[in-house]
């Protein structure tokens, strides 16, 4: 079962069930929101790729404990770095991956050992897309307020999103907030 070419993911993941195996796009059908500090959020669309222009995939269901997505990390910098992507995209790859992770553990499923965060990523020549999905009940990015107001500086809530966007070439939720699409384009070698 390919989680990417799935239709209908995010009715699907609402209510529980696993996408088809006879699906087409990467994911998220619904408009997917990109978060670009405070609620300044845009609908955006996933463009899904031919299957013929991936070269590497993986899928994973790992428990909702801290630490527990560390080897599906070390799988995606193995295949960044045995396709010799630059140390800095590896390294934003690495810090995003790390807070989606986090993310979806702490605040999406809130360390409940029942359910599980699922971990699809896929590699072209040029770029890499991850996506996480957690069992929670989602959240409003464009509802995140900017962690580099004057007034929020102390408090730690959005960091994690704001470096991810940072880092990326795009990230985007689904309708829910349950699932972010993490997107990294390979640097050329003299960037």
């Amino acid at each position: 079962m390919d989680l990417y070419d799935s239709e209908d993911f995010t009715r699907r993941r609402r209510y529980g069930k696993r996408p088809g195996a006879n699906d087409k796009t990467f994911g998220i059908t619904q408009p997917a929101f990109r978060w670009r500090g405070g609620a300044t959020s845009r609908p955006q669309r996933l463009t899904p790729m031919p299957k013929s222009r991936w070269i590497w995939r993986c899928e994973h269901d790992i428990p909702s404990k801290t630490g527990a997505g560390q080897r599906v990390m070390e799988e995606v910098i193995e295949q960044l770095q045995r396709h010799h992507w630059v140390r800095h995209d590896i390294y934003s790859v690495h810090l995003a991956m790390q807070e989606g992770l986090a993310n979806a553990i702490i605040h999406g499923n809130q360390f409940d050992t029942a359910k599980h965060v699922h971990v699809a990523c896929r590699m072209s020549p040029n770029l890499l897309q991850i996506k996480i999905t957690d069992e929670g009940n989602g959240f409003d990015p464009t509802k995140v307020p900017d962690p580099t107001d004057a007034s929020r500086l102390e408090c730690p809530d959005g960091r994690g999103i704001m470096l991810m966007h940072s880092f990326m070439s795009r990230v985007e939720y689904n309708d829910v907030g349950n699932s972010i699409v993490l997107e990294k384009e390979r640097a050329k070698p003299d960037d």
